[in-house]
């Protein structure tokens, strides 16, 4: 086996400017995977309020599906996350519609 000191330098040099590249793909995957969840996050939202304003779901139905969706507190498939989404749909925005905003948050109207 041969040590890393043993290698030549321009040998050295080539693995660093492989470790760069992968570094560099790696950051880009990663722009990519946030991307991808602001996306589904915003789509998600879109989705809702369709679903609630057209009558499809009322919010208490929407919330309790995302709930139970959730998981229970303590177990292994508990989501904090989609626990607190749908808590807020149920807490927060009680009359009226819920309108999807930059970023897919929401935030209360009152109507058109």
């Amino acid at each position: 086996m041969i040590a890393n000191d043993d290698l030549p330098a321009e040998r050295d040099d080539s693995r660093q400017g492989t470790i760069n590249e992968l570094r560099m793909k790696v950051a880009e995957l990663e722009q990519v995977v946030v991307a991808t969840n602001d996306a589904a996050c915003g789509l998600s939202g879109i989705l809702f309020r369709v679903a609630v304003d057209s009558g499809l779901i009322s919010r208490e139905a929407l919330s309790d599906a995302i709930e139970a969706r959730a998981g229970s507190i303590g177990s292994d498939d508990h989501n904090p996350i989609l626990l607190a989404f749908a808590r807020a749909i149920r807490m927060n925005f009680p009359g009226g519609r819920f309108e999807v905003i930059e970023g897919g948050q929401s935030q209360k109207s009152d109507g058109d």
